[in-house]
């Protein structure tokens, strides 16, 4: 018995150290970059602090706006090295979170993880235009007002049901490139109905975004 649980021991030591030894400065790192920006650049730094060299054998991310290489595959001894990140920005708004998986010599997945905290380079408000029973079926508006140091050069309104058929909607620009209102007005007879409008803004261009806000007839 003591015999199996010493060649059991032995061989759990033995792969062990064939994972390798290494030191991350940090493994989690957070962003908040410009409006401006349009991509985020990340250095997951680490030391190889074992005895003997350690080899990147594989690097994922969990989304293709995501990419992860290093500069080389083998890191001597005492060795320091970087994991670069690269995110795409895109569309995207408020807080996102993504994975980098690191795969060492024979050793688990190290998990790397990336915050970027991207502002929006837009105030929209409100968040819903609703219309209750018994209301009456008049225009509601959508306020569009772009943040200092952004300029909107393009506005395209459109549902993302396009076959609810309910509501029709007008922009008027109250300020180029600056401030914008949305009319939305159901249709007669207005029939119960949930919606979602789909504001491309900047559509095509590196600083594209999209925003959401619904439309209800209760």
């Amino acid at each position: 018995m003591k015999r199996t649980f010493f060649l059991l021991l032995a061989h759990f030591l033995m792969s062990f150290s064939s994972w390798g030894e290494v030191s991350w400065e940090n493994k989690t790192l957070e962003f908040h970059p410009a409006l401006t920006d349009t991509q985020v650049i990340a250095p997951f730094k680490f030391q190889n602090t074992g005895k003997e060299p350690i080899f990147i054998k594989s690097i994922t991310s969990s989304c293709a706006c995501t990419t992860a290489t290093t500069s080389k595959e083998s890191y001597a001894d005492g060795e320091k090295g970087e994991v670069i990140a690269t995110f795409n920005i895109g569309s995207r708004i408020g807080l996102v979170e993504k994975t980098i998986r690191v795969k060492i010599n024979d050793a688990p997945d190290i998990p790397l993880t990336l915050r970027v905290q991207i502002p929006s380079p837009c105030q929209i408000e409100p968040q819903a235009l609703v219309w209750h029973q018994g209301e009456k079926a008049d225009a509601k508006k959508i306020e569009i007002n772009a943040n200092d140091g952004f300029e909107i050069k393009s506005l395209d309104v459109r549902f993302v049901d396009r076959t609810a058929d309910c509501f029709d909607t007008e922009v008027n620009v109250k300020e180029v490139g600056k401030q914008y209102e949305i009319s939305v007005h159901p249709k007669e007879p207005a029939r119960p109905t949930t919606n979602k409008i789909v504001l491309h803004i900047n559509r095509g261009l590196p600083n594209a975004k999209i925003y959401f806000r619904q439309v209800i007839i209760e």
